[in-house]
């Protein structure tokens, strides 16, 4: 497998929990997260934000490795809702 990656801080082996791998023509990664990679923090400003990174972080990695969305067999989504206790659990924002 070839790790496909950029320089420490300034690329897509700094977004999400997995270093991006390619094998076989196939590119394996995940655990890609609203995290901007530049400051290494979640978004601010709630689920469009949010969402708007989440598509931005997958498309750096498929950037580096020359592909691109038209090129993606299978992506799952996983949504959380960490909510107060008490609350609806709902996201309503």
């Amino acid at each position: 497998m070839k790790i496909v990656a950029s320089n420490r801080g300034a690329g897509p082996r700094d977004i999400g929990f997995a270093v991006p791998e390619l094998g076989d023509g196939f590119l394996f990664f995940s655990g890609q997260v609203a995290q901007d990679p530049a400051t290494g923090k979640v978004v601010e400003g709630g689920i469009v934000p949010e969402t708007e990174r989440v598509f931005q972080n997958p498309s750096a990695v498929l950037k580096a490795a020359s592909k691109s969305f038209d090129d993606v067999v299978r992506a799952g989504v996983f949504r959380m809702c960490c909510a107060a206790p008490g609350s609806s659990g709902r996201d309503d924002g």
